[in-house]
């Protein structure tokens, strides 16, 4: 598809020029592309569709929407899917198309412009206080998210 009119569809919701920001989960809107990152929430492995490709589902959360979005995503190979290992790991999609499906916000893979990273976590702490959930890294990574 062209460029000029899937970006008329579908308008992006980053600066072009600041092409590795994320936008809150509770800022997407539908019919727009963006970038997105939580916590993964729910997650069912890579499975064979009717047709040729690989498809999974999961939900990711961040401390903007806590109840989460989903996020159903294709592939032609398993290999070009997110390789989620556990609930927590941490989830950055790039350029993903928000649609409503049954009146509920998710997330699809635009082809050729999708990527993925996920950041396998030995978690330390898992707590939940006053509905935020505190994940944080292996000692001495410096990583800690709270959503």
């Amino acid at each position: 598809m062209d460029k000029s009119k899937r970006s008329a569809k579908y308008p992006r919701l980053i600066d072009s020029d600041a092409s590795f920001s994320y936008t809150q989960l509770a800022k997407l809107r539908s019919e727009t592309t963006a970038n997105v990152l939580g916590v993964v929430k729910y997650f069912k492995k890579p499975f064979r569709t009717r047709g040729s490709d690989y498809c999974c589902s999961l939900s990711i959360v961040d401390r903007s929407l806590p109840s989460g979005l989903k996020c159903v995503l294709f592939a032609h190979t398993k290999n070009n899917l997110p390789s989620i290992k556990a609930v927590g790991d941490i989830l950055c999609l790039r350029n993903v198309r928000l649609s409503t499906f049954n009146r509920e916000l998710q997330a699809t893979n635009v082809s050729s412009e999708f990527s993925w990273l996920v950041q396998y976590l030995k978690l330390l702490v898992l707590k939940k206080n006053l509905g935020i959930i505190s994940v944080l890294g292996p000692a001495g990574s410096g990583l800690g998210l709270a959503i």
